[in-house]
């Protein structure tokens, strides 16, 4: 008798113990602060990627999962809680994610927003190009991307790349990045639209440029389709946070909303790290 109470007490402690354990995890989940960015844009936002939950994406209409991931995942404090360490020695070096079932729709007008933060990045006119973000079809490719030197003769030249079948390459300039600091962050947006493409540098207006190019079904995705972050390289490593793909253009003022909030979010949160405990 003595021992089947005993049992019985043990088996009690430890339902009070899951029990418990349940109710923090619910309260974390709960509690944990959502970035201004997906509470206003919300109900257009196709995928999320914030770094919270690793590497599964925070909100998703198709699969949440990478489909590949090249290096180990490591994790530091980003513009709104954690950020992926890309390209750096012993770092996650490149991750793949679907474009399909809804997670970014190229047939209809789109944007995509992100923000990024250099890590020891090398200046050399010699350096080859990098893409920190490219969404790839069957048929056409939307590209953030930097380089050491374009033939106008600009030197960490950041710029937006697109390229739809047979036609002409089409670039978008957004400025340099010679000024950049070691772990200061960026916020890099493009928007897509039936006949021009835009791209906007750190809130300011987008650039647009004008093309023939018209958003239909040949760019459905069907036989390959990703969305890519990270590009090996050397000299490229940085931080990347918060990428978001809506199901609609942003406009000049919701772009300089996200980059004020995402900064002073970034502003709070280093001054809260900074406190003695």
């Amino acid at each position: 008798m003595r021992t089947f109470a005993v049992s019985l007490v043990l088996v009690l402690v430890l339902v009070l113990v899951l029990l418990l354990s349940c109710s923090v995890h619910a309260e974390d989940a709960s509690t944990r602060p959502v970035s201004p960015a997906v509470e206003r844009f919300n109900k257009s936002i196709t995928f999320h990627l914030g770094f919270e939950n690793g590497l599964h994406a925070d909100m998703a209409k198709g699969k949440a999962e990478p489909n590949r991931v090249e290096g180990e995942a490591k994790f530091q404090p980003g513009v709104h809680g954690q950020a992926v360490l890309l390209n750096n020695p012993g770092a996650t070096a490149m991750l793949w994610y679907s474009t399909l079932s809804g997670n970014v729709d190229l047939t209809k007008p789109g944007a995509m927003a992100l923000w990024i933060s250099p890590q020891g990045w090398v200046r050399s006119e010699n350096e080859d190009y990098f893409f920190p973000a490219k969404i790839m079809s069957n048929y056409a490719e939307l590209m953030f991307g930097r380089q050491g030197r374009l033939k106008e003769g600009r030197t960490d030249y950041i710029y937006l790349w697109c390229k739809v079948g047979d036609s002409k390459d089409i670039l978008v300039g957004g400025g340099d990045s010679l000024k950049w600091e070691n772990g200061q962050w960026h916020l890099w947006v493009m928007n897509w639209r039936s006949g021009s493409v835009e791209f906007s540098l750190d809130g300011a207006p987008p650039t647009r440029m004008d093309t023939p190019v018209r958003f239909n079904a040949e760019w459905d995705g069907k036989g390959h389709s990703h969305l890519i972050l990270g590009c090996q390289g050397e000299g490229t490593h940085y931080l990347l946070d918060e990428v978001l793909m809506l199901n609609r253009p942003l406009d000049e003022q919701e772009i300089k909303w996200i980059y004020d909030e995402g900064m002073k979010q970034h502003a709070q949160s280093a001054q809260s790290s900074e406190k003695p405990k």
